[in-house]
C-alpha cells in the first residue's frame, strides 16, 4: 500500500558504552522526563532518545498505519524513531 512507504523506522536497542562513546552520547543536551509523557515525530524527522537512568517502558504508535512496538526502557537504551510516529 502507499502509506507503507512513510511508515515510522523504530529502533530500540543497547549500545555498548564504546559504541555510546563514539556516538558521542555522554555529550548530547540531557532532559529530565518522570512519569508518563508523551513525544511527537514526524515524516522528514528522526528522534534519538538515550537513557541515562531510570527504567520504565515505552509505546511507540506509527501514526500513518496505527501499529505499535514496546519495549523497556533502561539505562544505556538507545531509541531511534524516523517518521510520523507518536512516542509515550
Amino acid at each position: 500500500s502507499p502509506s507503507s512507504l512513510y511508515m515510522a523506522d523504530i529502533s530500540i536497542t543497547t549500545p555498548s558504552s564504546d559504541a555510546a562513546s563514539e556516538m558521542g552520547i555522554r555529550e548530547w543536551p540531557q532532559q529530565a522526563k518522570k512519569g508518563a509523557w508523551e513525544e511527537k515525530s514526524s515524516d522528514g524527522q528522526t528522534l534519538v532518545r538515550y537513557v541515562l537512568d531510570g527504567k520504565g517502558t515505552i509505546d511507540i504508535v506509527d501514526n500513518d498505519d496505527s501499529s505499535s512496538r514496546s519495549g523497556k526502557l533502561s539505562p544505556g537504551t538507545l531509541v531511534e524513531v524516523s517518521g510520523d510516529a507518536t512516542l509515550s
